[in-house]
C-alpha cells in the first residue's frame, strides 16, 4: 500500500532495495523493474536509490547478484567452459581488480607468463593501465613497474615497462 503513495523512481528504487537486501535475492523483479523504463527513468531512479538508501544501485546489484551467478555457474558448469564463465564474471565485476590479478599470478612464483604479461599490457589503455596500476599498488603493496622491471630484463624489460609507464606514488 505504501509503495502506491511514493513517486514511480521511488516506488522503483524501493522494490529494487526490496528485492536485493530480501532473504532471497529476487533477481526477476530487479529485472523486471530495470528492463522496463526509459534512459531517462532510470537515470532518475538511480538518484533517488542512492538519496534513499545511501548507495548506488549499481553497487548493490553488483554485490547482491556476483555470488549467485557464481554459484550457478560453478553448480552448473565445470571444465574449460566453468572457467571461462567465471572470468567473465570477475572481469564484468570489476575489469582493473581482475586485470591487477592476472598481472600479479603472470609474475608470481618462479618463471614468469610472458604470454600472460604480454598479452595483459599490450591490450590495456593507457587510462586503463593507470587504474590497473592503481589497484595492483593497493592489492600487493608493490608497484607494477618494480615487479615487471624485477620479472623482466632487457629489451623486453624496456618494452614492458614503456607500456606500463610509470608510477606515480
Amino acid at each position: 500500500m505504501l509503495l502506491w503513495i511514493l513517486d514511480p523512481a521511488g516506488c522503483d528504487a524501493t522494490i529494487l532495495n526490496q528485492a536485493l537486501n530480501g532473504e532471497i535475492t529476487d533477481l526477476r523483479a530487479v529485472t523486471e523493474v530495470i528492463c522496463s523504463r526509459t534512459p531517462s527513468q532510470l537515470q532518475i531512479m538511480k538518484q533517488t536509490y542512492r538519496a534513499k538508501f545511501g548507495c548506488y544501485l549499481e553497487h548493490d546489484i553488483t554485490e547482491r547478484t556476483f555470488s549467485d551467478h557464481q554459484k550457478a555457474v560453478k553448480s552448473e558448469t565445470s571444465g574449460n567452459f566453468e572457467f571461462g564463465l567465471l572470468t567473465i564474471l570477475r572481469c564484468a565485476q570489476s575489469p582493473v581488480r581482475y586485470f591487477a590479478k592476472v598481472l600479479h599470478k603472470a609474475m608470481k612464483g618462479l618463471g614468469t607468463s610472458d604470454t600472460v604479461l604480454i598479452r595483459v599490457v599490450v591490450t590495456r589503455t593507457e587510462i586503463d593501465m593507470q587504474y590497473i596500476k592503481a589497484e595492483y599498488h593497493k592489492k600487493y603493496k608493490r608497484s607494477l613497474a618494480d615487479a615487471v622491471h624485477a620479472e623482466t630484463s632487457r629489451n623486453y624489460q624496456t618494452f614492458l615497462l614503456s607500456l606500463v609507464g610509470r608510477d606515480r606514488y
